[in-house]
């Protein structure tokens, strides 16, 4: 198809700038390109000559020298040549919130009128109209549009390609999106009375695509769609073993260029079989390196096929699930002559209702706020192309921080009308449950399948074999399913479900019966009319109870709590809070009744009289449901079991808005290994765990404990653990500095933070340093924050510099970058090459004994006259160790050094296990200079 190449006037330019913040620091280079009817007519280019220093990391990022701002012009000149070069045009950045929010801040700091130009951000729309990228840098739309890049590193160069991504973008949108959608865009802009940044594009596009409206044919966009099926061709099933898998004239052989057959996967894949003919449980230990996955996804295939029954995989993170799904099992695909189906299956809430939608869409005033409508920009494209309904694919659409609008959407268990919905045939989630039931792999998440197997196989339908990746998780998981949970959301929710003010509108399932009800004529229409109106007004007389109950428990936490917790150890210490639960079930009791009675009057109407009978019929059994679980939670909480059970407050930080309270009731069980035996090994034939951390010394016991495997005949449980190919002691240093002090002397910090320097600045490779708390990690950062910027070292810092994924990729990319984490980095994190040279754990990690559950759980052992510290604080500890160390080397050509800091490690009588569980000599450090030079050393010989 040929582009109709849009004729633009405008003005696109980059800043670079001495730092993020407009206040405090300086523009040091503009470049600007000014397009007029699309054609590139005039370029401006200059550094600026800052005040202050320019930090070396700023400098080396961007390619600046010394010699480059000593003889810069100053701000003034430059402003006024630039601001001159922009006159009335309009403007176009990348990320134009922080391009124009400096460049104003500046100019006005400079006594200059600041720039009001009619401006368009390429971040912006790229975001609205490609809503699948999994990023939107410069570089990832450039890849996408063909555009060639230039890697001089100048800003005139950055603001060209940002000019000519502009013009792509446009005619994108132009050529490809339909007008029904840019129309709606323009009417959730309408709502917002302010100005939108997106305004002046949709105007644009709306203008464009009206000139040619009847000429043009539309086309579907070139997306590249995620996909949430796997099926093979109809291909005759060939008999297949592993022998003919693995084998040294093995399918993999043939298939793969880089295969090598590994007598360790070979191994745990015959295992995986036997399990499986055998009806047996398999704890399986494969080491990093090992091939787990091929190892058990393969003989999971093959007994599939000969079985005709399901298998499901369930992991703990969403890494490997993508990984498992869009990269091994297109790959077993291509290699073996084996039919099959696979699915992947995340949990409900997930997932699209267009029910909802259409409802909530239909009328937009009365279910949105001006700014909760702008976040549906970012869904518009999405819904209208995904095949999935999944909303994790829509990248440009925040969940969590979106978290009301995406739940007035998603799908919901209270309110899915299943068979009787409308739109159940297009349904996403039924239509993935339905391939499900047939399919020889489903891929899930411990959660989910956790959910199903509490819940009856309602979910995944029948099955009976299980394979647990990443299963040293699962009794964290278990415990944390388990539990219950009761915050003012499940309040707040409920009753906006019912009854809400929105300005002038008023919306909710009461509301909509209402308005039905207004229009029909029948005997008990005044009557369910009153009912309505006595809900409503009970809900407005009494949700501030609610919210004084949450409130109490938010100062509480304040007041006596840590860590944004608080454990409630008797019924002394709950009393009060009962006392508020009694009053606020009250309350709860009787809006249900009026419910009840609301359902019973409208069951006893004929259908044919309301509009819309049978979603009001559906609303009502769907609140009824939820009132049902509430009081049901509520109920855990005014009589709880304190000698099972862990039970606390805590106080989220989730929730912006003062006003919201943040306080939670919560409950976990302290045991869940009866509960798994029940759950799995009672219903479940076959069961396969494997991780690469499971085993302690050589045995599962400890794992075995904690999932409940102990209580079963030991006949049916099988153990196995292969060892990782790699050579540690060849491929990596461990070293631990005996000369700074214990973790809690006043001096530990500083001390260790030297190490680190040091460390970091004579490997020059890319360092990855664990915490086990943000609050060392801060202290940290803080710390060691000018020594990294005056030494350019790109310092990622977890929660303070950006998200877990946003630092992972830029300390990938860097190369040479020093990335602070904290629990979430201890597994799952596979960074190959220099980018992680050098593996720093800054403490042994030790479980919190103050958690709630960890101290609940003490207790527990030792009134049963066990030793809490061997038995649970140390075995905990060993494993995550070894979680810990497992990220430096990922494959045979990595080559490392690991310095704990921490030298229990050396001084503790325990500290003799944590020695012996890694795959590698610890080796005593005395000096710093010793260290120095032997990280010197080490790196140089690999270079």
């Amino acid at each position: 198809m040929k582009n109709k190449k849009i004729a633009e006037s405008f003005v696109a330019f980059k800043l670079t700038t001495s730092g993020a913040d407009p206040d405090l620091d300086e523009i040091i280079e503009i470049g600007a390109v000014k397009y007029l009817d699309g054609e590139i007519k005039d370029i401006f280019s200059c550094f600026v000559l800052p005040l202050r220093k320019v930090p070396y990391s700023i400098r080396r990022l961007n390619k600046i020298s010394d010699e480059d701002l000593e003889n810069a012009e100053s701000a003034s000149s430059v402003f006024t040549e630039f601001t001159n070069f922009i006159g009335n045009l309009p403007t176009v950045c990348h990320n134009a919130n922080f391009e124009m929010t400096f460049l104003n801040s500046q100019l006005g700091n400079h006594g200059y009128d600041q720039i009001y130009n009619k401006f368009f951000c390429t971040l912006e729309i790229s975001k609205i109209f490609q809503p699948f990228l999994p990023d939107r840098k410069i570089s990832d739309l450039t890849k996408l549009f063909g555009i060639e890049k230039n890697k001089s590193g100048r800003a005139v160069e950055e603001a060209e390609i940002i000019g000519k991504l502009f013009l792509k973008l446009t005619e994108f949108v132009i050529n490809y999106i339909p007008l029904h959608l840019i129309s709606q865009m323009n009417e959730i802009i309408k709502y917002n009375k302010s100005y939108h940044p997106m305004t002046d594009f949709i105007k644009t596009v709306i203008k464009e695509k009206n000139k040619s409206a009847l000429l043009k044919k539309e086309h579907e966009p070139p997306f590249k769609l995620p996909f949430n099926i796997i099926q093979t061709e109809e291909i005759p099933f060939k008999h297949l073993n592993c022998d003919m898998i693995f084998g040294e004239e093995g399918y993999f052989k043939n298939h793969f260029s880089y295969y090598e057959f590994r007598k360790g996967q070979y191994d745990m894949a015959k295992a995986v079989d036997q399990a499986y003919r055998n009806k047996k449980i398999l704890c399986t230990e494969a080491g990093t390196g090992v091939g787990k996955s091929f190892a058990y996804l393969a003989p999971s295939l093959i007994f599939s096929n000969l079985s005709g029954e399901k298998v499901i995989i369930s992991t703990n993170t969403k890494n490997l699930q993508e990984q498992l799904f869009y990269k091994d099992l297109p790959a077993l695909k291509d290699a073996l002559p084996l039919p099959f189906t696979a699915v992947l299956l995340k949990g409900r809430d997930n997932y699209l209702c267009l029910r909802k939608w259409i409802e909530t869409n239909f009328e937009l005033k009365k279910h949105y706020t001006p700014k909760e409508a702008e976040s549906l920009l970012y869904l518009l494209i999405w819904k209208e192309y995904t095949k999935t309904g999944e909303i994790t694919e829509c990248t440009s659409f925040n969940k969590s921080l979106c978290r009301g609008v995406w739940k007035k959407v998603a799908a919901e268990r209270h309110f899915c009308f299943g068979r009787k919905c409308a739109y159940y045939s297009k349904c996403y989630l039924m239509k993935v449950r339905r391939k499900s039931e047939d399919a020889n792999l489903v891929i899930v998440n411990h959660s989910l399948l956790l959910s199903d197997l509490m819940n009856e196989n309602q979910t995944l339908g029948a099955y009976d074999h299980i394979v647990f990746d990443e299963a040293h998780n699962l009794p964290n998981i278990a415990s944390a399913h388990m539990g219950t949970e009761l915050s003012f959301s499940d309040f707040s929710n409920f009753f906006t479900r019912l009854f809400h003010l929105s300005k002038k509108f008023q919306g909710g399932v009461l509301i909509q019966l209402k308005t039905a009800l207004k229009s029909a004529k029948f005997e008990q229409k005044e009557f369910m009319l009153d009912l309505i109106e006595e809900i409503i007004d009970t809900i407005a007389v009494n949700k501030i109870r609610f919210e004084v109950l949450f409130k109490e428990v938010e100062k509480s936490v304040s007041e006596k709590g840590d860590y944004n917790k608080l454990r409630i150890k008797n019924s002394e210490q709950m009393k009060d809070f009962v006392k508020h639960f009694k009053k606020t079930e009250k309350i709860l009791v009787e809006v249900k009744r009026k419910l009840s009675r609301l359902r019973q009057s409208l069951a006893a109407t004929d259908s044919s009289l309301i509009h819309k009978y049978e979603l009001h019929a559906g609303n009502m059994e769907a609140v009824l449901r939820q009132a049902d679980e509430i009081l049901l939670t509520m109920d855990e909480f005014v009589k709880p079991d304190f000698k099972e059970s862990a039970v606390w407050l805590s106080s989220t930080s989730s929730y912006s808005e003062s006003k919201f309270p943040k306080g939670i009731f919560n409950s976990a069980p302290l045991e869940t290994a009866t509960i798994l035996k029940e759950l799995l090994y009672d219903r479940i034939s076959s069961v396969i765990f494997t991780s690469a951390t499971m085993s302690l010394r050589g045995s599962f016991k400890f794992f075995k404990n904690q999932t409940g495997l102990n209580l079963l005949d030991q006949e049916r449980v099988e153990e196995q653990i292969v060892e990782s190919p790699f050579n540690y002691n060849t491929q990596t240093m461990v070293m631990v500095p005996q000369f700074l002090p214990l973790p809690d002397d006043k001096y530990y910090l500083k001390q260790s933070a030297e190490v680190i320097k040091y460390a970091v600045q004579n490997s020059g490779k890319g360092c990855l340093t664990l915490f086990t708390s943000y609050r060392d990690l801060n202290k940290m950062s803080d710390e060691v924050e000018d020594f990294m910027k005056e030494n350019g070292i790109l310092l990622l810092s977890q929660g303070k510099t950006a998200g877990r994924s946003i630092i992972l990729d830029q300390f990938k990319e860097n190369g040479k970058a020093v990335l602070f984490g904290t629990s979430s980095f201890w597994e799952g994190v596979d960074v190959q090459g220099d980018s992680l040279s050098l593996l720093i754990l800054y403490k042994l990690p030790f479980m919190v004994p103050k958690d709630p559950v960890v101290e609940a759980f003490i207790e527990k052992l030792e009134s049963e006259g066990k030793d809490s510290f061997n038995h649970y604080m140390l075995p905990h500890a060993l494993l995550r160790y070894r979680q810990g160390f497992g990220r430096l080397i990922r494959s045979k050509n990595d080559r490392g050094i690991v310095i704990i800091t921490d030298n229990r490690v050396l001084r503790k009588s325990y500290g003799k296990y944590f020695r012996d569980i890694i795959p590698a000599k610890t080796k005593p450090v005395y000096k710093i200079e010793q260290l120095v030079d032997y990280v010197a050393k080490w790196f140089k010989t690999i270079k």
